[in-house]
C-alpha cells in the first residue's frame, strides 16, 4: 500500500493530504500487523483533514513550469553538493519557464545539443536529475507517471576527459617545479597529487594536526560533506621521510602541512594556480588540470595492484569513476595476476614396465 512500508523497526508510516493546495504530511513508525498499519495510516489522514496537523512538508502550489518543480525539490532535499547544486541551477536558467506538458519536448532538444558537442557526461546528469525531480513529484501525487523515462531518455556513453600522463612525464613535471625559484614550494604537494586521488582543497588545507604518522595516514577536508569531517588519506611511502621531518620542524599544530615560507612563517600556498600554470606551460601541458591528477594516482595505484575497491575508497567516489577514468596498462595488468595455489596429483602413478634383460650369448 502506498504510504505503508516495512521497515527493520516496524511500519514506516507516511500520510500525504492536500489542504488548500498545499501538500500535509505526517509520518510515524510502529510496530504493529500490517492490517493495523493500514487503520493508522487512514487515522493520519483524518487527522490531517480535521486540521490537527501542521507539519507541512511543502509551501508551494501544485506547480505548472518546470522552476515550480525546481523549487519542490530543494525543499524537499535541504542540500546537495556544489556540483549537483551547479547543474540544478544551470537546468533552471536554461529551461526553468518551460511549461512542465512542453518540458520533455525541450529537455530532449537540449540532450541532443549537448550529444552533438561531445558533452555525454552533462547529458546524463541533466536526466538523472530530472528523473529524480519528476519522480518527486509523482510520489506527491502531482503526476500521474514519469514523464522522462529511460526508452525516452537513454544515457550517452562517457568519454574520459582528463590528460593521463605517464610516470616519466609526472616525475619530469615535478622537478620543474622544483628547480624553479617560483613554483618550488608546490613541488611537494604536487607529488602528493599524482601519488593519492585527492581534491585540490584537501591537499591545500591539511594541517600539521592533521598527520597520523604512526599509521602512516593524514586526515583531509574538502569542504563538501554535510558534516565536513573530512576522511583519512594514505601517505605515500617515498614521502613519509619528508613529512616525518615537516612534523618535526613545525612551530604549532595549526600550521598548513604545504605552504611558503615568508620571513621564516609558513604560511598557505597561496599563489598556486599561477605557480601551477607556470609549471604546466613549461612542460608542454598548458591544458592540465589538477584535477586529472585524482584519475592519474587512481589508475597508478590500480596498476601497482591495489584493489579498486580500495581505490574507490581513499578517492572518496561513491561510484565506480574509474569505469570511466582508468587508464589501462595491459602489461601492469598482467604483471599483477595472482595465480592459486595448484592442486596436488593424487593420482596413483601408473607402474613402469622395464624391457626384459637380454642374456650375455
Amino acid at each position: 500500500m502506498k504510504g505503508i512500508t516495512k521497515t527493520a523497526n516496524g511500519w514506516r508510516i507516511i500520510a500525504r493530504v492536500r489542504v488548500h493546495g498545499k501538500i500535509v504530511q505526517r509520518r510515524c513508525t510502529v510496530q504493529c500487523t500490517k492490517e493495523e498499519a493500514k487503520e493508522r495510516h487512514e487515522q493520519l489522514k483524518k487527522q490531517i483533514r480535521a486540521g490537527k496537523s501542521v507539519a507541512c512538508s511543502l509551501t508551494i502550489s501544485p506547480p505548472k513550469f518546470y522552476k515550480d518543480l525546481i523549487k519542490i525539490y530543494k525543499d524537499k532535499h535541504g542540500s546537495f553538493s556544489r556540483s549537483h547544486e551547479s547543474n540544478v541551477n544551470r537546468l533552471e536558467s536554461m529551461q526553468g519557464g518551460s511549461a512542465l506538458s512542453q518540458f520533455p519536448d525541450r529537455l530532449e532538444r537540449l540532450i541532443a545539443e549537448l550529444r552533438v558537442q561531445g558533452k555525454n557526461h552533462q547529458a546524463n546528469r541533466f536526466i538523472e536529475i530530472c528523473h529524480s525531480q519528476f519522480r518527486l513529484g509523482v510520489d506527491l501525487e502531482y503526476f500521474e507517471k514519469n514523464p522522462i523515462t529511460k526508452a525516452r531518455f537513454p544515457y550517452s556513453k562517457e568519454n574520459a576527459r582528463d590528460n593521463f600522463l605517464p610516470a616519466s612525464e609526472i616525475r619530469r613535471i615535478i622537478l620543474t617545479a622544483a628547480k624553479n625559484r617560483r613554483t618550488r614550494h608546490i613541488a611537494r604537494p604536487l607529488q602528493f597529487y599524482f601519488s593519492v586521488p585527492c581534491r585540490k582543497l584537501e591537499v591545500v588545507r591539511m594541517a600539521i594536526a592533521d598527520l597520523d604518522l604512526f599509521n602512516r595516514r593524514v586526515r583531509t577536508y574538502n569542504g563538501e560533506t554535510k558534516t565536513d569531517i573530512g576522511a583519512w588519506k594514505p601517505i605515500p611511502p617515498n614521502m613519509l621521510g619528508w613529512f616525518k621531518r615537516r612534523k618535526r620542524d613545525s612551530r604549532s599544530l595549526d600550521e598548513p602541512v604545504f605552504g611558503r615560507v615568508v620571513h621564516g612563517v609558513v604560511v598557505t600556498l597561496g599563489d598556486f594556480k599561477r605557480a601551477w600554470n607556470t609549471v604546466r606551460t613549461a612542460c608542454g601541458y598548458p591544458k592540465l588540470r589538477i584535477h586529472d591528477s585524482r584519475h592519474i594516482s587512481g589508475t597508478e595505484m590500480i596498476n601497482a595492484g591495489t584493489p579498486r575497491t580500495v581505490v574507490n575508497a581513499v578517492a572518496g567516489w561513491k561510484t565506480d569513476m574509474l569505469r570511466i577514468y582508468y587508464h589501462l596498462d595491459s602489461d601492469a595488468a598482467l604483471a599483477n595476476v595472482k595465480w592459486p595455489d595448484p592442486v596436488p596429483d593424487t593420482s596413483k602413478r601408473e607402474a613402469i614396465v622395464k624391457p626384459p634383460e637380454r642374456e650375455a650369448v
